[in-house]
């Protein structure tokens, strides 16, 4: 520990003592002052950068930096009477050096990796995304159920953008998006990064990756491809389900232009609020990407192995002919199959609607609807046997995963059952609450429908008179749809609640909410009808009834967001409360400057003590 030089008790000395002491202390109280108004700024910008960067490092090793110093100083003015400062800055630099140790990568980058290969993978949800990692695990674990694939990592996402050097202007785009209101300016900036990403060149090293993973997974060439996002975080506790773009009937030689584009589709508005809702920082969400050829599709569908809509024991599978891209989307009418879990998975109950157009490929890349041969369209898209055969798989899947998923599939011209994608599928118990109790209603306006998140919101109805006004929901709404909608998917973080005439018989929309945990009813028949004319309401989806609302607004969307700052936070940024009155009691380094400064603040110079 450094000892510090006491002046002379005389005249000459003591002035100079003085002046030293002044100087010192107004030095250290402007680099305190100034070091704590950056940290918002510092904090803000480690958002968009992953901790193996060195963008990411050197901010945080100059705040250590500076911080000791300020450690330091304050000893220098006190004659050391806070060597305890440096104890308090040791340990947390240890901590922040460790976590940054555990984030640095393993070996070099890697670009991308065939699915179901031999070699296990380090880290596959933080390498290759959370769907291409699933897919990777199902197709070790079932040889053949997988169509061939491979993924581009997220490291060629980093590669991508530090190449063209777009970090920092994607990062000021970004900046105060959570607080900008006006959707306008909102679509403004995130069509501004799109551009950016868009314009620039993909690396040769990834072109290359491309190219190469492309034929060992298809040597023969399967002729086009699905090419879809496998985002860091994707398919996992949240399951960005409908947030990303998806690419079908890609030619081999588009393949890095389909990259380029999906990673383009992270920024759009819908999956931007996505993150900023589930409170997912930028910099743990980088974008993995997913090749996978395109399979000859008789039908393609998608399997819950819980009813999410509610119900014990039992499975929803929805089917339609040809590929299910209108399916997910919401834009499609499907068979619906209710199926127990139980083996031999009797079918329960059984639709099959009119279906008069099926998606299938079309030429130089694209998708085009097709007619439904007169025979086929009120046949069902499966038979009772595939539905069977069908149910028996997810009982598997959900078996590997040990929890329920959300499974795509593709029956092909063979008749066999190719899975494509497999999700964790959360479903609520349904005691569960959201938000405790309601407010004391006023008066009871209607008690209808079935609850798909069983809690309570309150605030303004907003009854969208066709579907193109469902983008001017306004935030903080209860919004009441005639039947599910594409862009009912992009305007739920935001909601207090929804209510639906219809019901959601592909399930998708019900899966959603239920991970947002909205409060939601289904199948209130003439809802807009009578809700026409009210101000603003208490939804209670539990007890499926909807009052007038006294008062001021409670419940709010935002206080539902999950998520929460990382260890990184904790450890540099955040602010312990009570305030830190000794150094034993910092627990970040933020902590440490904040004493510091008030220390230095207490400190008179004349006397060499402190002011109470």
């Amino acid at each position: 520990m450094s000892t510090f030089y006491r002046e002379p008790q005389n005249t000459y000395y003591h002035g100079a003592c003085l002046r030293r002491r002044n100087e010192l202390k107004r030095r250290l109280l402007h680099a305190g002052q100034s070091l704590q108004a950056r940290l918002p700024d510092i904090e803000s910008g480690l958002r968009h950068a992953p901790a193996s960067s060195p963008r990411f490092r050197q901010p945080v090793f100059e705040i250590l930096e500076a911080s000791l110093l300020l450690s330091e100083e304050l000893n220098a003015l006190t004659d050391g009477k806070f060597p305890a400062l440096y104890t308090a800055h040791e340990r947390m630099e240890r901590a922040v050096r460790d976590f940054l140790e555990s984030a640095s990568p393993r070996g070099r980058a890697l670009l991308g990796r065939v699915l179901g290969g031999p070699e296990p993978m380090d880290n596959p949800a933080t390498r290759i995304g959370g769907k291409a990692a699933n897919l990777d695990r199902i197709a070790a674990a079932m040889p053949g159920r997988v169509p061939p694939a491979f993924a581009i990592t997220s490291d060629a996402y980093h590669l991508f953008l530090d190449s063209n050097h777009i970090h920092a202007r994607i990062h000021t785009l970004l900046k105060d998006l959570d607080v900008i209101a006006d959707r306008e300016t909102f679509n403004h900036r995130t069509q501004a990064i799109r551009a950016l990403i868009e314009q620039a060149p993909v690396p040769a090293e990834i072109v290359d990756e491309i190219k190469s993973l492309a034929h060992t997974a298809c040597p023969d060439g399967p002729g086009t491809w699905a090419v879809r996002s496998s985002g860091v975080g994707e398919d996992g506790r949240r399951t960005f389900a409908g947030q990303f773009d998806s690419l079908l009937n890609v030619p081999g030689q588009d393949l890095a232009h389909a990259w380029r584009r999906v990673i383009a589709g992270r920024f759009t508005d819908r999956a931007v609020y996505y993150r900023m809702a589930c409170g997912i920082s930028e910099a743990h969400s980088p974008m993995a990407v997913l090749f996978m050829p395109m399979v000859p599709a008789r039908s393609a569908g998608v399997l819950y192995t819980r009813d999410p809509r509610g119900g014990e024991g039992r499975m929803l599978i929805n089917s339609v002919w040809g590929l299910a891209a209108d399916l997910m989307a919401g834009r499609a009418a499907s068979d619906t199959f209710l199926v127990s879990r139980a083996a031999p998975h009797r079918i329960l109950e059984q639709a099959a609607p009119l279906k008069q157009k099926a998606l299938a490929p079309g030429a130089r890349g694209a998708t085009e609807h097709i007619p439904v041969p007169e025979q086929d369209q009120s046949a069902s898209s499966l038979t009772q046997d595939q539905a069977q055969a069908l149910a028996a798989l997810g009982m598997v899947i959900e078996a590997l995963f040990s929890i329920p998923q959300d499974i795509e599939w593709v029956l092909d011209t063979r008749g066999q059952i190719r899975i494509v994608q497999s999700r964790r599928l959360l479903v609520r118990d349904m005691r569960e609450r959201a938000g405790g109790r309601p407010p004391q209603p006023e008066e009871l306006i209607l008690e209808s429908g079935a609850p798909v998140f069983p809690g309570w919101g309150e605030g303004p109805v907003f009854s969208p008179q066709s579907p193109e006004q469902i983008p001017d929901t306004p935030s903080g709404a209860i919004l009441v749809a005639a039947e599910p909608h594409p862009d009912i998917f992009d305007v739920l973080p935001h909601l207090a609640g929804l209510i639906l005439e219809g019901e959601d018989p592909a399930g998708l929309l019900s899966a959603r909410v239920q991970e947002l945990g909205l409060p939601c009813l289904f199948g209130v028949q003439n809802a807009a009808a009578a809700l026409a004319g009210q101000g603003r309401i208490i939804l209670d989806a539990e007890q499926r009834r909807v009052y007038s609302a006294p008062g001021e607004i409670q419940n709010k969307p935002e206080d539902r967001a999950p998520g929460g700052p990382g260890p990184l936070h904790s450890l540099v940024f955040a602010l312990s409360e009570p305030e830190a009155h000794e150094p034993d009691q910092c627990r970040s380094i933020h902590d440490l400057i904040r004493l510091v400064n008030a220390r230095a603040a207490q400190f008179d110079a004349i006397s060499g003590k402190f002011r109470s």
